[in-house]
């Protein structure tokens, strides 16, 4: 509501902050700090987090279910399991197996999958085109089709677009992902057979690896 009369000192009408801090006499001073990220305690949390982790999964290690139980029998002698331990380096402190882990982590080295028999590393290689391709794509549909749907909903928000637009965007934050996923995977591999069910091969094969 307007005031009476303007001129009054009680008056506030049109009037910034400093004139009504000074009114009430007292300063009004910005706020310092306020939404200024810290990326040395991003940092420091990070590596806090992944220390736990790491020291973590080398104590599971020298447990009796350790990783190494599974790379033998039932009936496997203990000299054999003693053995395999040693040369997997399970007896050694935790730290030191911590470190040696970092730091082969440091040179590429990411150790062996015992289950297919190669290097970690060049399993990785192997699987980072088809990732990086992914990702891509995702980006791309992302910003092209996120973009525009949000600018047309802003500019017309009760319009049929916009409301489709919001409901596609509740239903993929409700959702499960493996609703979702198993979803599309019906329409666009089994219904419309555009995609593949898995990997990157062509729609009616299968895929491949």
């Amino acid at each position: 509501e307007q005031c009476a009369d303007e001129a009054d000192d009680g008056c506030f009408v049109g009037k910034d902050a400093d004139d009504v801090a000074a009114a009430f006499d007292f300063t009004v001073e910005p706020l310092e700090g306020v939404g200024r990220v810290d990326l040395g305690a991003m940092l420091g949390g990070e590596l806090h987090v992944g220390q736990h982790v790491g020291l973590g999964l080398v104590h599971e290690g020298r447990q009796p279910g350790h990783a190494g139980a599974g790379l033998v029998g039932p009936n496997t002698p203990l000299d054999e399991r003693a053995a395999l331990r040693q040369e997997l380096g399970l007896d050694d402190p935790a730290p030191a197996q911590f470190v040696r882990f970092v730091a082969q982590v440091a040179r590429g080295q990411f150790g062996q999958s015992y289950r297919l028999g190669r290097n970690v590393d060049s399993l990785i290689a192997d699987r980072l085109p088809a990732t990086l391709e992914l990702v891509a794509v995702a980006t791309v549909l992302a910003l092209v089709f996120g973009v525009a749907m949000g600018v047309q909903s802003g500019l017309a928000p009760r319009s049929v677009l916009a409301g489709l637009t919001q409901t596609l965007s509740l239903s993929g934050v409700s959702l499960p992902t493996f609703f979702i996923g198993i979803g599309l995977m019906m329409i666009f591999s089994v219904w419309l057979r555009w995609l593949p069910v898995f990997g990157r091969g062509d729609a009616r094969g299968g895929g491949d690896r």
